[in-house]
C-alpha cells in the first residue's frame, strides 16, 4: 500500500497531557542524525570512526484556521509565552520559559514516531492570494519514545 501526504498526521500534547491532532497540516518531516567520532591513530592508513551522539529535528507546516482549539495556538503556545503589560515592572519583557512538548508524527494507517521536543522556531506567513500558514521547527529531546514504521 502506498501513502501520500494526505495521510500525514501530527499530534501534540494538550495541557492535560492527552494528544490532540493538529488539523489542516500541509506537511511534516523528521530528520535523524548520527555523529561520528574519529578514532584514527598515527599508525593507521585508513580513517576509523565510532558512533557518537545522535540527534533529531523536525518541522511541520500548517494552515491557520480559527476555532476555539486553533492548531496555531496549540503548536505556537509551547514557544510563545506572552509577558505582562506593566511596562514599569522590573520583569517587563521577561517571558515564561518555553515548554518541552510531546509530539507524535504519523502516517494514517502506517507508521508512527513519538518524541519529546523543544519547539525552536515558529513563523506565520500572511500573503495575498494564499491561506495564512505557520511553519514550526523542533529539536528532539532524547531518543524517540515510540518508533513503528
Amino acid at each position: 500500500m502506498y501513502f501520500s501526504g494526505q495521510h500525514g498526521v501530527m499530534q501534540i500534547a494538550t495541557a492535560a497531557g492527552t494528544l490532540a491532532t493538529v488539523g489542516r497540516l500541509k506537511n511534516w518531516s523528521y530528520t535523524s542524525q548520527q555523529q561520528t567520532l574519529d578514532t584514527t591513530s598515527l599508525q593507521d592508513t585508513d580513517k576509523t570512526v565510532i558512533a557518537g551522539v545522535r540527534s533529531a529535528t523536525g518541522q511541520a507546516s500548517l494552515l491557520y484556521y480559527s476555532e476555539a482549539t486553533s492548531n496555531v495556538a496549540r503548536v505556537g503556545g509551547h514557544l510563545i509565552k506572552p509577558g505582562g503589560t506593566n511596562y514599569t515592572s522590573q520583569t517587563f519583557g521577561a517571558n515564561n520559559p518555553p515548554e518541552l512538548c510531546r509530539i507524535q508524527l504519523s502516517v494514517d494507517g502506517g507508521g508512527l514516531i513519538g518524541v519529546y521536543a523543544q519547539i525552536t522556531s515558529f513563523a506565520m506567513t500572511c500573503s495575498v492570494g494564499e491561506v495564512v500558514s505557520a511553519d514550526i521547527s523542533f529539536e528532539v529531546h532524547g531518543a524517540p519514545y515510540q518508533w513503528s514504521f
